[in-house]
């Protein structure tokens, strides 16, 4: 029998996943920083922007992934809101999301 790879049909990734938002986080600079009390600049305004949404849209339907919708605090401000220097970089929220993935 021949073998088409047409065939198989690629993973599809949920983009409301914290999978998805750790594989955005990698691109990202480590050093930057971003205002977790901007709603339209914060990093999960800039996740959904890359992602061309609207974040009316996101946060309702982030909610079928538990882990990113009841943790996105956890990932954006650290535990308790911790304010230790860097806290609030893209580096730091991705070392939080990687602990949380885990």
């Amino acid at each position: 029998m021949l073998y088409d790879p047409k065939w198989e049909q690629p993973t599809k990734v949920d983009p409301f996943s914290l999978e998805s938002l750790i594989a955005w986080l990698e691109q990202q600079p480590a050093r930057q920083g971003y205002r977790y009390d901007d709603p339209a600049n914060c990093v999960f305004a800039q996740f959904a922007k890359a992602q061309s949404w609207r974040c009316w849209f996101v946060f309702p339907r982030m909610r079928r992934s538990q882990k990113l919708f009841h943790r996105w605090p956890d990932i954006a401000l650290g535990q308790y809101g911790d304010r230790t220097y860097g806290i609030y970089t893209f580096g730091a929220a991705l070392e939080r999301a990687r602990a949380i993935a885990r």
